[in-house]
């Protein structure tokens, strides 16, 4: 009976945390994404090009992110860019918990740690402030961006502010 319930612990253990894991994650299509992860949905066209949702476990490194077809959401202060993290397209930041980024997602929120693990988390208010202008430097950051976004959010630990900058969608809102 022992042995049953060791198996039965681990097999719940490992379905708790794929439920955790999104349905996959939403990446333009024109890229090498597809050569290197599972397909799960071609997607609709999207205004700013053909999209797909590939299986995926971490998020690439940040300088791989517009090649496997993923945005950046980039932490500065001034004009120095201290955190990166790899987004899903379609993204928009709605809180920061220390080195955790917490962003839209179809199903709620998704939590990408600095590392590019990332789950679904509860949804959050969006507690950020757009800002009216984003260092120049940060607009050299997004190549080819028709928009750059940049919003203050407080910290949800030490309430500190902190600042991301992300790419907006090809039409503004």
């Amino acid at each position: 009976m022992k042995k049953y319930l060791g198996l039965f612990c681990l097999l719940g253990i490992s379905l708790a945390a794929q439920a955790d894991k999104p349905n996959g994650i939403w990446a333009w299509r024109d890229t090498a994404m597809a050569e290197q992860h599972k397909v799960l949905e071609e997607g609709l066209d999207h205004p700013c090009g053909a999209t797909h949702r590939i299986e995926l476990d971490k998020m690439p490194a940040a300088d791989q992110a517009a090649e496997m077809g993923l945005e950046l959401m980039l932490e500065y202060r001034g004009n120095r860019i201290i955190n990166r993290w790899v987004t899903p397209i379609d993204s928009r930041p709605l809180a920061v918990d220390d080195e955790n980024l917490i962003i839209t997602h179809s199903a709620g929120a998704l939590l990408i740690n600095i590392h590019g693990y990332f789950n679904l988390t509860e949804p959050q208010p969006d507690t950020s402030t757009r800002l009216s202008r984003c260092p120049a430097k940060l607009q050299q950051a997004f190549p080819g961006a028709q928009y750059v976004h940049c919003v203050k959010l407080p910290d949800k630990i030490s309430k500190k502010p902190r600042y991301l900058a992300y790419k907006g969608h090809c039409i503004e809102e």
